[in-house]
């Protein structure tokens, strides 16, 4: 494992394990079999927090934990563009046998930002009622 990824007091890779209250998260199986899931925390259109879990091998590891610092304080649309090469530039090398594990983290990250953008374009009951409070009815 690289060290540099990891947590100097835990070690662990650096944004592993759930996030408490996250505005949104993706999960999914891939080819190889791994299991990665990732949440982002979303505050005024900016990712305030990433973290991820990751079933799969060292390289998912490392490319989750890559994508994740590479989103944190980006804006969704920004981060909605994270690709893979961008995740293998910034990452340790990985073998080229698992530059697949790239494709797969920059899938998961924008998967969670599509899964909050699907959410948050939908109107809440609570803003409907307050919009239905704010009207004022005609006398007719």
């Amino acid at each position: 494992m690289n060290y540099e990824l990891l947590a100097a007091a835990e070690g662990r890779p650096l944004n592993y394990g759930a996030l408490v209250r996250a505005s949104t998260s993706a999960q999914m199986v891939c080819d190889c079999g791994n299991t990665l899931q990732v949440w982002l925390k979303i505050r005024g259109g900016i990712i305030s927090n990433a973290s991820f879990v990751s079933n799969g091998c060292e390289d998912s590891v490392i490319c989750c934990s890559t994508a994740a610092r590479m989103v944190e304080n980006r804006r969704l649309e920004e981060a909605a563009e994270i690709t893979p090469e961008k995740i293998l530039a910034a990452a340790p090398p990985i073998a080229e046998t698992h530059h697949h594990c790239a494709q797969f983290a920059a899938d998961l990250i924008r998967q969670a930002i599509a899964a909050y953008s699907s959410k948050s374009a939908k109107v809440t009951l609570g803003q409907r009622i307050k919009k239905g409070f704010g009207k004022v009815k005609s006398d007719a």
